[in-house]
Formats: C-alpha cells, sequence, structure tokens
C-alpha cells in the first residue's frame, strides 16, 4: 500500500466508518447480507476498494517445510479496515500459507497518539507471547517476526504444527456459541484445546478437509499466555526472523535476538475513540498517551470537560 494514497485512504475510512455506525445502529449491520440499503450497498463498494489495496506480504516461514508464507496486512496504519473491520479480511484461500499453519497471533507496540475512530481494533498486547496450551504441543512450532504498521511496530506470531490436527467446530457446554476444537495426532480423545482467535479477529478462520470455510468464535482473554519467550527459544519452539529481514531467515538462538524482554503492556489492548483500554485485575484502565491511565468514570470525566471546552471555543 504506498503513500499516495494515503489522502484518499483517509477520505475513503472517514466515510466508511460513518456508514457502518450508523448501519451497526440502527440494522446490526456486519458489512455483508442484509438489510439491501443503499448505505449497506455504498458500505460494501468502499470496504472492496479499500481491501483491494491491502497487500499481502510474506511475513514467516515455516519451520518445518521452510516454505515463505504469505497474509494480508494494511501496514500503512491501525486506523484501515484490516484493524477495524477485520471480518471482512480476504478468506483464507487468498494467501500463500503452507499445509503446517495453524493459526495467525500478534501483538503491536503502540505509537502514541493513536488514531481517532469509533471503529475498535484489538491489536494483542504490546510485547509478543505465546499460548502456552498450544506451544506445549510436541508437533506445534512458533515463529516469530516483526514490521511496520505506521509507527507503531507489529510483531506476526506464526502457529505451524509437523502434523496437521484434526478441526472440528463444537459448541462448549452451556455456550450458546461453536468453537474450533484442536485434537493433534495420537492424541486422546480427552486431549482437545479451543483455537484462539486470529490476530485482531473475534473469530478463528478455518478450512475443512473438504474445502469449506468455517468462521468458529474464539477467545484469548481466559488463556495462559506466556511473555517469557527465552525458554522456548531454548528449546526450539519458537524461532524467529530478524526485523526487516527479507530472506526471511529463521534464528533458533538467544544469540543477537531483538525480541527478549521488549518493553511493553502484558495485556490485550482495545484502541478506540483515540484511546488505549486494557484490562488489570478485571478492572478497564484508559490512556490517551500510553503513560497517564485512568478508570473509565475518570476517562469519561475528561472526555465530558473537554467536550464543555471546545463548545466555548
Amino acid at each position: 500500500m504506498s503513500d499516495n494514497t494515503t489522502f484518499d485512504r483517509q477520505a475513503l475510512l472517514a466515510e466508511c466508518e460513518q456508514l457502518i455506525q450508523f448501519l451497526e445502529e440502527k440494522y446490526g449491520y456486519k458489512g455483508t447480507g442484509e438489510p439491501r440499503h443503499i448505505q449497506a450497498k455504498r458500505a460494501r463498494k468502499l470496504i472492496s476498494e479499500y481491501f483491494n489495496t491491502v497487500p499481502t506480504l510474506p511475513l514467516s516461514r515455516c519451520p518445518f517445510c521452510e516454505k515463505v508464507n504469505t497474509f494480508s496486512i494494511d501496514t500503512v496504519g491501525l486506523d484501515g479496515l484490516w484493524w477495524t473491520f477485520p471480518s471482512q479480511r480476504p478468506g483464507l484461500k487468498q494467501y500463500n500459507l503452507c499445509p503446517h499453519f495453524l493459526n495467525l497471533l500478534g501483538a503491536v507496540k503502540l505509537h502514541y497518539p493513536v488514531y481517532k475512530s469509533s471503529l475498535q481494533v484489538e491489536p494483542g498486547p504490546e510485547a509478543p507471547f505465546v499460548v502456552s496450551d498450544m506451544i506445549q504441543h510436541e508437533t506445534v512450532k512458533v515463529v516469530l517476526s516483526q514490521v511496520k504498521v505506521g509507527d507503531s511496530i507489529a510483531y506476526p506470531i506464526f502457529y505451524y504444527s509437523e502434523a496437521p490436527p484434526v478441526l472440528t467446530s463444537e459448541y462448549s457446554t452451556g455456550a450458546e456459541a461453536s468453537f474450533c476444537i484442536v485434537r493433534f495426532p495420537d492424541s486422546s480423545e480427552q486431549e482437545r484445546l479451543e483455537m484462539p482467535p486470529t490476530w485482531g479477529q473475534d473469530f478463528y478462520e478455518w478450512i475443512d478437509k473438504n474445502g469449506k470455510r468455517h468462521a468458529t468464535d474464539a477467545y484469548l482473554f481466559d488463556r495462559d499466555c506466556d511473555f517469557e519467550i527465552a525458554p522456548w527459544i531454548e528449546s526450539n519452539k519458537l524461532l524467529w526472523i530478524g526485523p526487516e529481514d527479507e530472506s526471511l531467515t529463521l534464528h533458533s538462538t538467544l544469540d543477537d535476538c531483538p525480541y527478549l524482554e521488549l518493553p511493553g503492556i502484558r495485556y490485550f489492548q482495545w484502541v478506540v475513540n483515540g484511546a488505549v483500554r486494557y484490562y488489570q485485575n478485571h478492572d478497564s484502565l484508559y490512556s490517551e498517551d500510553g503513560e497517564t491511565w485512568m478508570t473509565k468514570e475518570e476517562y469519561r470525566q475528561v472526555r465530558r470537560a473537554r467536550r464543555a471546552q471546545q463548545n466555548k471555543s
């Protein structure tokens, strides 16, 4: 996505935000299907135009077959619909993914001030991490890399499995939503894991053995996420690719690893309306500069005072 698209991009995203907000409030619109409304048709057209400009980039290399794996990503900024409206991303069949690909997770070290939009972004925490019960399985390895997204630093975290697992859509006990259940070869019937969501989304997309696409609910907030990645590198479970390394060379040692003990918040972030929110001890905290954090009520008071001042002027 080239810099000369910035002006058109801003106009398109601004119109999309207004249309999506209107349609969600009035119809519960999510970007596809009904309603057959003139605003919905306009929104679908703009969404399509936007995603036609989002590149598919080589982001990772499989540790088993060494194939380069590609994925679409908006590297201009977190205000793009790839981040704010991820349900409309291209399907997995549009990417060049090897048979060992399992999932893409990620983290983003935010640059402040963050963009201002009513469309929410869930970029992950600020530092790279692994999902403990996933990486612990003997057939799974993780590859960590880095890419710039505007002035922020993003960390794609690719999961691969040497032996492709069996994926099924099942309902959890007491839940109204279906989840993707992972069963690895040679595992017992009781050894089952729920697949975490794909980066920036609240669902996991997968293709079954018949080529049918599925999108099942997924959550990360109740999973054990480990930010201490050095032991995983030492055990050859996590490999890394250097920043801006176009050769995507895989490294398996701690020597010169740029991802160790990185600064940043170890909680999952939400970005909306120019502020960042994250959960700590079940309390929701907000910030507009990454340094001063406020409770939800304090943040509302700041916004009310700011609007009052703007109205006076």
